[in-house]
């Protein structure tokens, strides 16, 4: 469809984008395609506030496939992209290996 024209800004349910649902499902092919169309990385869903990096770490520990989708790969995607990564606390609600990406992440922003 992207390729036929559609806005890849297109909301549907939820106000979500194809990017964040790329992301909720950790879905690293379909991120890769979309993000070869230039889609705005901070949009916001309708509903949570939600950029699509913050869909894809949520997703990781709440998704309907945590356990089987790449969220760290689509993270690290979205990221590489130059999505606004978050503050990492404590209390973000994230799998483990979402966190090492945003760990390192980190550390690479920050210079260490």
């Amino acid at each position: 469809m992207l390729a036929a024209g559609w806005p890849v800004a297109a909301r549907g349910q939820h106000g979500g984008t194809a990017l964040h649902w790329a992301a909720w499902h950790g879905s690293t092919d379909l991120a890769r395609l979309v993000l070869q169309h230039s889609p705005p990385l901070e949009i916001t869903d309708h509903d949570y506030a939600g950029t699509p990096l913050f869909w894809a770490i949520y997703g990781s520990v709440h998704g309907w496939r945590c356990r089987t989708g790449d969220y760290a790969g689509t993270v690290e995607l979205l990221l590489n992209a130059g999505a606004k990564a978050p503050e990492l606390t404590a209390d973000l609600e994230a799998s483990g290996p979402v966190r090492e990406v945003l760990s390192r992440w980190d550390d690479r922003t920050r210079g260490g």
